[in-house]
């Protein structure tokens, strides 16, 4: 099966677009560059994206819970 004939990922977008400090969405872990060539990109380089958020949220420390004053 060919790259581009490979079955599209759903955009692993969940809606919290805030971006932390090292640059990487809140929310799905892609930079400003990856969101905005998710919809460019081959369904290969799709997963392997997703492939790559995924080591990415292994990485990155546990969110502390926000404390209100």
């Amino acid at each position: 099966m060919s790259r581009d004939a490979q079955a599209r990922p759903e955009s692993p977008c969940i809606k919290i677009c805030i971006l932390d400090a090292a640059g990487l969405c809140t929310g799905c872990l892609r930079t400003v560059a990856e969101i905005a060539s998710w919809m460019a990109m081959t369904s290969a380089e799709q997963w392997q994206l997703l492939a790559e958020l995924e080591q990415r949220r292994k990485r990155r420390p546990p969110q502390s819970e926000l404390k209100l004053d």
